[in-house]
């Protein structure tokens, strides 16, 4: 992102007004589609609020004079997401080196942490760290039938998706998983390792993030059911 409140669709390589965001350009490395916050239209839409949108570098300058916000949303580029870059005059990496992808996800990952957890601010609150992926890779090829039911079981409150062809196969229709993602969590308050094994999905993780702040739910996080809170090991339940 490369500047506070930035509205483009892609950077570098923004494309010209009316094209469609869908449209990647040859040498974008931030998408505006990966950054929740200015897809909302009332902190878009509010100067103010837009000012709390701000680029990656922001982070280090937070961290060192231990103003960091009480909440923070991490999205990295789409190099270090491991999607790839689109290959273009610029491209730096591209989807046909999946190895390089995958070390630069892991580099910034592991960065990224070291430098949060060796701050002043990590060290003198109660904070924790939640790193997700948004997707899992559809099994090559065509896939078994212990594949297809792995990637497709739904979790709590999955959508229901039609009948019809979704990622390139006949879908019955019913409510769609979308593979195993890993969730990793790091808690000041209890370094040690621990292994969750709360049925979860996104919808948890909203929800957990929306209790802690004692705020309204967004969706099917509302629902109280199926969706559970994701219990914390070094906090009060």
């Amino acid at each position: 992102m490369p500047s506070v409140g930035y509205k483009g669709n892609w950077y570098p390589d923004n494309l010209p007004q009316g094209t469609s965001p869908a449209t990647t350009p040859p040498n974008a490395l931030y998408a505006l589609k990966h950054n929740p916050f200015t897809l909302m239209t009332d902190i878009a839409n509010n100067p103010q609020r837009e000012q709390n949108v701000v680029p990656f570098s922001q982070l280090q300058k937070d961290l060192n004079d231990n103003k960091v916000p009480n909440f923070s949303f991490i999205t990295p580029n789409v190099i270090n997401d491991m999607h790839g870059q689109p290959p273009g005059t610029g491209a730096t990496v591209t989807y046909n080196d999946p190895k390089q992808l995958f070390q630069a996800g892991d580099k910034f990952v592991k960065n990224t942490v070291q430098e949060i957890m060796s701050s002043k601010s990590w060290k003198t609150s109660k904070s924790v760290i939640y790193i997700t992926w948004d997707e899992a890779e559809y099994p090559n090829g065509t896939p078994t039938p212990s594949q297809l039911q792995t990637f497709t079981t739904p979790g709590p409150d999955a959508p229901v998706v039609p009948a019809g062809t979704v990622d390139g196969y006949n879908w019955p229709g019913g409510a769609y998983g979308g593979g195993k993602v890993p969730l990793i969590m790091i808690d000041n308050a209890d370094m040690h390792h621990f292994t969750m094994n709360t049925w979860a999905d996104h919808y948890s993780l909203l929800r957990t993030i929306e209790q802690n702040w004692n705020l309204g739910f967004l969706g099917n996080a509302s629902d109280s059911q199926q969706v559970k809170t994701i219990p914390v090991p070094g906090e009060p339940k």
